[in-house]
């Protein structure tokens, strides 16, 4: 999930967030060294793979490999912020916080056994009929870092009993056109934030760049195309 707010006098702040609390590696290096192997390692490539052999010795990516949930909808999966900030009041005073974004309807998952009798699209088919008949709702928490969690390690989760705050609602009424030429425009940046908040580890920052570059090869490819 990405989400934008728009804020007074123009400017705009953005929050990244995937269906994992955590993430599969700790730093950039080895996320490109995940990416290689799952790129080389198809389903007729010889075993021990390239993400077999990766894996072995990176049990947090392995771990989130095997974790991964099938939602019924976008809209009954909870959302965990990718990275760490520092929110800091007007005294000065600063906490670190992570993101939650939570379904009003709860968790719904799929068996494999329903999974199989889904379309391949079938999230995104579901997600316009449920908007259709009735907004969807999120809550959105700041979960509060307390002395020892890792600030600056996203493969680590903070333990659950952390402190929540409710910072707010999130409520989807409607879906736009989600026009090739809509896409090519949004370029979400975790690293774009407002006075007060500060990323606090280097995947924010990595991931912003990466986002800026994904979209910038998109337009290029619809240029093409279009041409």
């Amino acid at each position: 999930m990405a989400i934008r707010f728009e804020l007074p006098g123009g400017a705009s702040t953005d929050l990244a967030a995937h269906s994992f609390n955590g993430f599969p590696v700790s730093n950039t290096d080895d996320l490109r060294e995940l990416m290689l192997a799952i790129a080389a390692s198809r389903p007729c490539a010889a075993t021990p793979t390239a993400l077999d052999r990766f894996l072995e010795f990176h049990p947090t990516a392995r771990a989130f490999l095997a974790a991964q949930k099938t939602p019924a909808s976008f809209a009954t999966i909870s959302y965990f912020g990718v990275g760490s900030f520092k929110f800091i009041n007007a005294k000065g005073e600063g906490h670190y916080v992570r993101y939650q974004v939570v379904p009003d309807a709860g968790e719904q998952l799929l068996t494999d056994e329903e999974r199989e009798k889904q379309s391949a699209n079938y999230l995104m088919e579901e997600i316009k009929v449920r908007v259709a008949a009735a907004p969807i709702g999120f809550a959105l928490y700041a979960q509060v870092a307390e002395h020892g969690d890792r600030i600056n390690d996203p493969s680590i989760a903070w333990p659950d009993n952390r402190k929540r705050v409710l910072l707010g609602r999130l409520e989807i009424k409607r879906l736009t056109a989600n026009t090739a030429e809509e896409d090519g425009t949004l370029v979400f940046n975790p690293s774009n934030v407002p006075t007060g908040i500060e990323t606090a580890d280097m995947l924010s920052s990595f991931y912003s760049k990466a986002f800026r570059l994904s979209a910038e090869e998109e337009r290029d490819v619809a240029s093409v195309a279009g041409n």
